[in-house]
């Protein structure tokens, strides 16, 4: 009944070129009307840039997120989200 989305800030001007993290935010619209329905600061100084669904129930949803550090490594930390449907 959602799409749930993430959207990470970063300070500069490039599309291509990496800037100091501004902050990340999970987003929830509302599949039939399109509506964004609401908006949760996940973090100031991280940037989420993958986000898949991990597990739901009645009364929680639980998604597994990935950070973008901007280091020249070949891993990434997994981030487990857990909110109140």
């Amino acid at each position: 009944e959602h799409i749930y989305f993430l959207a990470t800030a970063e300070n500069t001007i490039s599309t291509f070129e990496d800037g100091e993290i501004l902050g990340s935010i999970l987003g929830k619209i509302n599949f039939q009307t399109f509506e964004l329905e609401d908006v949760i600061l996940l973090s100031e100084n991280k940037k989420f840039e993958g986000i898949t669904l991990f597990q739901q129930n009645d009364t929680t949803i639980s998604f597994l997120l990935c950070e973008d550090t901007d280091k020249e490594v070949e891993y990434t930390i997994l981030y487990q989200l857990i909110i109140k449907k």
